[in-house]
């Protein structure tokens, strides 16, 4: 019954020397629940919890793999009407762009 919640990994499933428990045979099914899960929250490097005991044991329900969508933006921008504008005027509203200075470098 453990087999469900739990899985080896690692190692073929046989008898194994777990320290502070002794030599435990994971090929057996009549192994007690509470057992493996002691064990497994032990860290034994030899066990791994499958999603149906993650569900049952500890209530952690699986990840949905729903994909979310992000919804499009749509952004407005104001740009002005220049065709009814003459040249002076768009030469004037228009940024000035300065020179770069040309710099002595000091002398050592």
């Amino acid at each position: 019954m453990w087999k469900k919640y739990f899985k080896v990994i690692n190692i073929v499933p046989g008898r194994v020397l777990i320290h502070g428990h002794g030599i435990v045979d994971f090929s057996r099914d009549d192994l007690p629940l509470e057992f493996v899960k002691n064990l497994y929250e032990d860290d034994c490097r030899y066990l791994d919890i499958t999603s149906e005991g993650k569900e049952v044991i500890y209530n952690i329900k699986p990840a949905t793999s729903k994909k979310t969508v992000k919804k499009e933006e749509t952004y407005r921008i104001d740009v002005p009407d220049i065709s009814e504008h003459n040249d002076d005027e768009i030469k004037s509203t228009s940024p000035k762009i300065r020179k770069k200075r040309n710099r002595k470098k000091p002398v050592d």
